[in-house]
């Protein structure tokens, strides 16, 4: 009796709660308000889809990381072991080391100088090399003649030689070559191309050692002597040429017809004899020839050019050997 009344007590002593404005008298319960997006024919609040969302797939795709493989689509470490290849104007490198290195043809940058005599490089590997010409270190050999170079390179060219390997090969003419180098000097043959000027006359040439061999006309520069006569040359070819005077040397022999030659270019010229090869072509007529100077002769036909003159009367010739001609006149006389 005493709990019943303590019950009826305390439930007298509540303060009862105030409806809302919008409360169901019925059930007594404040409705939810339906969201902005409400779908009154679902009563559902569809989920907001991200700004790169797949209707067909109802998936947001997940974004790539700054260095994701699309081939792999695996993100590869870029520190430590391999990274994946960068790519700078059109060009690519494993290492940011080497795209470092890489820079420096654009931006001529040469960090590397030689002590001796100031030539700067962008690798420091290409300035030990280049101090074997002041050192005379040559630490590659042939293992068949003995010759030794300062380049791996220049040896792996030199073994050509005994291999008769020729890789290179003219698309013009199918000539071939052991080196890269020459056949690029060769292609200039058809598309006359003399990439090389001399700055005091304008002479124009298709090596650069031709053009610094002619400079020395300007000059006077000879800087190599024979030991036998001490007669001076422009080129150390042209003195090891002469000595062979001396010496009657001739090293370079045909293998068709046993014929032997002091130079080598001589010998080059002879093979065409067998070979009926004529490499040099008028660009007015179209006359072929075999010697670069037999073409030169010829092209003074077209231009009227008479470089040689005689000294006593002044007549003009186009080749030396009319001149030579002419000359006995006087001295018949």
């Amino acid at each position: 009796m005493e709990e019943d009344n303590q019950n009826q007590e305390q439930q007298s002593n509540q303060i009862p709660r105030r409806p809302a404005a919008d409360s169901d008298s019925e059930t007594n319960e404040v409705p939810r308000r339906p969201a902005a997006d409400w779908d009154s024919e679902t009563n559902e609040v569809p989920r907001r889809s991200a700004a790169d969302w797949d209707s067909e797939t109802n998936e947001v795709p997940r974004r790539p990381a700054a260095d994701w493989d699309s081939d792999t689509k695996d993100v590869q470490k870029q520190r430590g072991g391999k990274g994946p290849k960068r790519d700078y104007f059109d060009k690519s490198f494993t290492s940011s080391e080497y795209f470092k290195i890489h820079q420096r043809v654009h931006t001529e940058d040469k960090p590397y100088s030689c002590d001796q005599c100031g030539a700067a490089f962008t690798q420091q590997s290409n300035l030990k090399i280049h101090q074997r010409i002041h050192t005379g270190d040559k630490p590659y050999s042939c293992d068949q003649c003995g010759a030794a170079f300062a380049q791996k390179g220049n040896l792996k060219n030199h073994q050509r030689i005994h291999t008769e390997e020729k890789p290179y090969s003219c698309d013009q003419c199918g000539k071939n070559f052991c080196e890269s180098g020459h056949l690029k000097r060769h292609q200039r043959i058809h598309t006359g191309e003399k990439p090389h000027r001399c700055d005091q006359c304008g002479k124009t040439f298709t090596e650069s050692n031709h053009l610094k061999r002619h400079q020395r006309i300007h000059t006077g520069d000879k800087p190599h002597s024979c030991d036998l006569c001490e007669k001076t040359f422009k080129t150390p070819e042209h003195a090891e040429s002469h000595r062979r005077v001396h010496t009657g040397e001739k090293p370079y022999w045909c293998e068709q017809c046993g014929k032997t030659f002091s130079h080598n270019s001589h010998l080059t010229t002879h093979k065409r004899i067998h070979t009926g090869e004529k490499p040099y072509s008028c660009d007015q007529c179209g006359k072929t020839f075999a010697q670069s100077s037999d073409l030169k002769k010829h092209q003074r036909i077209h231009t009227g050019e008479k470089p040689y003159w005689c000294e006593q009367c002044g007549k003009t010739f186009a080749q030396s050997s009319s001149l030579y001609s002419h000359q006995r006149l006087h001295t018949a006389s």
